[in-house]
């Protein structure tokens, strides 16, 4: 019998977020007759509950200064503890202090996936704080893994990654968690006073400025002007929540808004909707795309670089120019009125999604896992 592969995933922390729920999913459907998964994080979060519902203690190792000697030494440990043949390090930190504790600890084979390809000026200038450190760790990470074109071409272009080092490997979603019942969707409605016959258009993201929920908000009172029995769901929470319920009053959308705050029940708030809005100005991959397309509802979405790679304008979903609530308005209306495309647009998502599978991602990820490990042994 083969030899279990003693793998280490390393997150930045387990706050619900895109990364979080990809390795979630990922834990929850790899073989554990192959892979002997540890999970760590830089930071605790909601989500460890959930890992350790499913077999898994994470191990928190805080990092408590910019930089932190200890967290490399006690990573160190771990690594050389539990004999580990594979690093894979998620987001910036994670591989910055994983690829350098595995270097101590002997690893030959370690993996950093991105998940964000962020191209403000203030993330910029992180960057660049920091470009020569992944300069420097480059030659010894194995694989640089993005999770689409759009982040292949930032650490390319901005972060000065050999492109010969990068893979990319679409994130996939866990298709059996997304089936709620009617009755659940009955009750999430009486939750929040909303009738069945509503017109709901959801829009699920962090309320930050990278996802531009102005937009959305002036789009809004747009379509209400014509579609008066229309409610609009803002799910998430962020820094910019009271600006934006403030803005909602403002433009006088204020009691058509319903901000739900944080919820972990997105599957039921998209299986109730009519549409589903990602009015975003930055997005590496859009996760809560794939959601939305396995829900079976109308996308309206920004025309973003990664956004393109996931759906396919008048084919999968609607998509229109960032920062212009006419544009996004009126492709809601049409989805309200056009019965027909509202069921060929759904039709179509479901079947490209399978694409986007977690299991298809568990078997892009693990064939290049063999296929270095092969290559540089297990250490």
């Amino acid at each position: 019998m083969l030899k279990k592969v003693n793998l280490l995933l390393i997150l930045d922390n387990l706050v619900v977020g895109g990364a979080e729920i990809l390795v979630l999913d990922f834990c929850r459907k790899i073989d554990r007759d192959k892979y002997n998964v540890t999970l760590c994080a830089l930071g605790d979060g909601a989500l460890r509950c959930e890992f350790e519902q499913i077999g898994y203690k994470p191990l928190i190792f805080e990092r408590r200064r910019r930089i932190d000697f200890l967290l490399i030494f006690n990573l160190m440990k771990l690594m050389k503890r539990k004999r580990v043949n594979i690093i894979h390090a998620h987001l910036g930190m994670p591989t910055i202090y994983g690829s350098i504790a595995g270097l101590f600890a002997g690893v030959r084979t370690i993996f950093s996936s991105w998940h964000r390809s962020d191209k403000s000026k203030n993330e910029y200038i992180v960057k660049k704080r920091i470009k020569f450190v992944y300069k420097l760790l480059s030659p010894f990470i194995t694989k640089f893994v993005a999770v689409s074109q759009e982040v292949k071409s930032f650490l390319i272009n901005k972060m000065g990654i050999d492109k010969r080092k990068i893979a990319v490997i679409y994130n996939g979603i866990d298709f059996t968690r997304m089936m709620p019942d009617k009755g659940e969707i009955i009750n999430l409605l009486e939750e929040f006073t909303v009738s069945l016959d509503t017109f709901k258009v959801s829009m699920v993201a962090r309320l930050c400025d990278a996802k531009d929920y102005p937009t959305f908000i002036s789009a809004s009172k747009i379509v209400l002007s014509q579609i008066p029995n229309s409610v609009f769901f803002i799910i998430g929470d962020g820094p910019q929540r009271s600006q934006l319920e403030m803005y909602a009053k403002d433009i006088g959308v204020g009691e058509k808004i319903i901000f739900t705050g944080f919820r972990r029940d997105i599957p039921k708030f998209l299986s109730c909707s009519n549409v589903f809005v990602l009015s975003t100005n930055s997005e590496a991959f859009g996760m809560v795309l794939l959601e939305a397309m396995i829900a079976g509802i109308p996308i309206v979405a920004t025309a973003l670089p990664a956004i393109r790679e996931i759906i396919k304008n008048g084919e999968t979903g609607i998509l229109v120019p960032p920062k212009d609530p006419d544009s996004l308005a009126a492709a809601i209306v049409t989805l309200y009125h056009d019965k027909g495309l509202t069921q060929t647009l759904p039709k179509n998502a479901k079947i490209s999604v399978k694409g986007f599978s977690i299991e298809e991602n568990i078997r892009k990820t693990t064939k290049l896992y063999q296929q270095y490990l092969f290559r540089y042994g297990r250490n």
